[in-house]
């Protein structure tokens, strides 16, 4: 959530240069593929609003390629993913703590400790709900009063790679001008000279200005604190593995 990753990360700033410079080279930002669920996936947008997508993407070790597509028991699926994000670091130690105190309640995950929960369509998770579901694809929603956006997790069949998305909605800068200039086109035109004024109203000025500079900020923190996500999924995932198999470790 666009939102809360801006609650934590300003409250974090905890993360040293070194820290970041290693997310940094470790998880990368990559397109959204326009074919997989999130590509594909447009909520309901106005003239008022517009929709914002990324992605991220962590290599996995050599021998998870290995493992790909055979149906091994030792092989990474996507729920594996999706179960690990939320039971992450970072997730378990910032996000879900500000989901108890923003819901006013306990956030119930109790269903991540079931291994015949698997994310279908309908399963819910906190705030999330599983809206479209492929083989190697999941696709939640999360909604939180009239807020809402969604959480993406991928594992592509030609990459060795982790791939994590989200998308939310963002006002448009110039909705408020777009609106008081398409109101009456037909009178604007007719009585452009006399009706158009020389600058836009002030308070239209204030809020396109105060719009960028809200977004200027929470994107890249947004986009920072994704990153940390992803690479805390990742370290469970390592961790998780070593401690099936300890010689992993070695």
């Amino acid at each position: 959530m666009g939102w809360i990753k801006l609650i934590v990360v300003s409250a974090v700033g905890v993360y040293s240069y070194r820290s970041v410079s290693r997310v940094n080279q470790l998880v990368r930002q990559v397109g959204v593929p326009s074919k997989t669920l999130l590509g594909k996936y447009n909520s309901q947008t106005t003239n008022r609003y517009k929709e914002y997508k990324d992605a991220y993407k962590i290599a996995l070790p050599p021998r998870y390629r290995l493992l790909k597509n055979t149906g091994s028991v030792d092989e990474l699926f996507v729920y594996d993913f999706a179960r690990n994000f939320f039971t992450s670091k970072v997730f378990s130690s910032f996000e879900g703590p500000c989901l108890e105190i923003l819901s006013k309640s306990q956030p119930d995950r109790q269903v991540l400790e079931y291994r015949a929960f698997k994310f279908k369509v309908g399963d819910k998770v906190m705030v999330w709900k599983v809206i479209s579901r492929e083989n190697n694809e999941i696709l939640m929603k999360w909604e939180m009063g009239n807020l809402s956006g969604t959480t993406w997790f991928y594992i592509p069949s030609d990459e060795n790679v982790l791939v994590f998305g989200s998308s939310f909605l963002v006002p448009r800068e110039n909705y408020t001008e777009e609106k008081q200039f398409k109101s009456e086109p037909k009178k604007l035109y007719i009585d452009a000279a006399r009706t158009l004024p020389d600058e836009l109203p002030s308070r239209a000025k204030v809020k396109s200005i105060l719009l960028k500079a809200v977004f200027s900020i929470i994107t890249p923190i947004h986009r920072l604190y994704s990153k940390y996500l992803l690479l805390s999924t990742y370290n469970k995932i390592i961790k998780q593995e070593e401690r099936k198999d300890p010689r992993k470790n070695m």
